[in-house]
């Protein structure tokens, strides 16, 4: 009987731990893109992700919290140690909120991103060559 009610109590801790949804949409393991901003989101970890600028291949690591319908995203800027907090809120499958739209990444948004990359390196390559070098 004791071995039983331990087992049990380890099977409600392993449930109240595990990787079920938090959200009606649950980000953890997916990348969400911007749809105006060349930027993604990939929610690697069950509270941590990583932002990538695609245009400026720069990244920023990230905290994140989901409860119910508001995705609460969290980052300090490089050298700076002010944490700009935005708040994000589920509506239908994409979360908005201020300047931010993201939906999730899609296989033929591939193509947007080979494009975004296309274009900044043809920008870089203009630069250096109205470099005075």
């Amino acid at each position: 009987m004791k071995n039983q009610l331990i087992a049990l109590a380890v099977a409600v801790l392993l449930a109240a731990c595990g990787d079920k949804p938090r959200g009606p949409l649950e980000v953890q393991g997916k990348t969400f893109m911007d749809r105006e901003f060349p930027v993604q989101f990939e929610f690697s970890g069950r509270d941590k992700g990583r932002f990538w600028n695609i245009s400026t291949d720069r990244s920023l690591d990230f905290q994140y919290t989901l409860e119910d319908k508001k995705l609460v995203i969290e980052y300090t800027q490089p050298n700076s140690k002010e944490v700009t907090k935005e708040v994000l809120t589920l509506d239908d499958s994409r979360y908005s909120g201020g300047v931010l739209e993201l939906a999730e990444l899609k296989p033929e948004d591939q193509k947007r991103v080979e494009e975004i990359k296309e274009d900044a390196r043809l920008e870089k390559e203009g630069q250096a060559g109205l470099s005075p070098k």
